[in-house]
Parts: C-alpha cells; structure tokens; sequence
C-alpha cells in the first residue's frame, strides 16, 4: 500500500517530536509533560496525508501542556 502510495506522490505527514500544526493536524487532546517542549506532538492517534501541496487527510494528535506551576511569591 505504501509504494502505492508513494508512486502517486502522497506522503505521511510528520508529526511525533514536531511543534503543533493546526493546518495539518487536529490536536485530539493534551498530555502534562515538563520533558516536552509545550505545544510539541507527543503521540500520533491517526497518521496524516499529504498529495503534493494538498492535505487529504489532517492527522490527529496528543500536544505536549506543560503542568500548572505555582507562583514563586517571597
């Protein structure tokens, strides 16, 4: 299927590691984690494609949140 696809110039969009991209992607949810830049896809629920310039399909995504911190006040 994949060289199929291929043949015809569609291709697998990346997004594990890669920031949030709301013009390819849909965000079906946050996770908390400090290890991760915030807004940075940490899991890929639905792989997304792209046919040259067009998005057949958005893929859908978790995004990296950074936990709520409390304020330092002295």
């Amino acid at each position: 299927m994949r060289s199929v696809l291929s043949q015809h110039e569609v291709i697998a969009l990346p997004a594990v590691g890669e920031p949030f991209d709301p013009t390819q992607m849909h965000a079906l949810g946050q996770k908390i984690d400090d290890k991760i830049a915030p807004n940075t896809v940490i899991q890929e629920v639905v792989r997304g494609y792209r046919w040259k310039d067009r998005i057949l399909r958005e893929a859908q995504v978790i995004v990296a949140v950074a936990s709520k911190q409390e304020p330092n006040i002295h």
